[in-house]
């Protein structure tokens, strides 16, 4: 990156290599870098929303996810991130549209299912959150999580 200061695909494949290490604070620097290079590059704003919302900035990452499907349109991850962000930031509704984006693009992922009965319950929609959970358990019968959060329900 130093010797290619302006090279946002070096700097965005820092990043990546360095969010599977779960390096998550060091991925920052080179993610931003990466965006502020080439803004209309979705899966660096991606990766950057990512990194983000692994080190507790929820806020800014729901920007960079808003950002990043405003430039390629809605796939899983984006919707998902940006859903996960507005759920810590206790935003519900927005958390409940991300999520149903997420849903929609793919009803075989049980992680947008399970996070959008955690805030269903948070709602007190405990019928709707329990009818998500089994959801989950009939895609990923061995979810111990979904398992506990439903048998804590009844």
């Amino acid at each position: 990156v130093k010797e290619f200061p302006d090279d946002a695909l070096i700097a965005y494949n820092l990043g990546v290599a360095l969010l599977k290490l779960g390096r998550d604070k060091e991925a920052l620097q080179p993610l931003k870098r990466s965006v502020e290079i080439d803004p209309g590059f979705a899966r660096s704003r991606h990766n950057y929303a990512e990194a983000l919302r692994r080190t507790g900035s929820f806020a800014e990452a729901a920007e960079q996810y808003e950002q990043a499907i405003r430039i390629r349109g809605d796939e899983y991850e984006f919707c998902w991130g940006l859903g996960d962000c507005y759920l810590r930031l206790n935003r519900n509704d927005d958390a409940l549209l991300a999520f149903d984006r997420a849903i929609a693009i793919d009803r075989r992922q049980p992680r947008a299912l399970k996070s959008k009965s955690v805030v269903l319950a948070r709602m007190g929609k405990m019928t709707e959150a329990a009818s998500l959970l089994r959801k989950v358990l009939e895609l990923t019968p061995d979810d111990k999580e979904a398992a506990a959060w439903l048998e804590q329900m009844k």
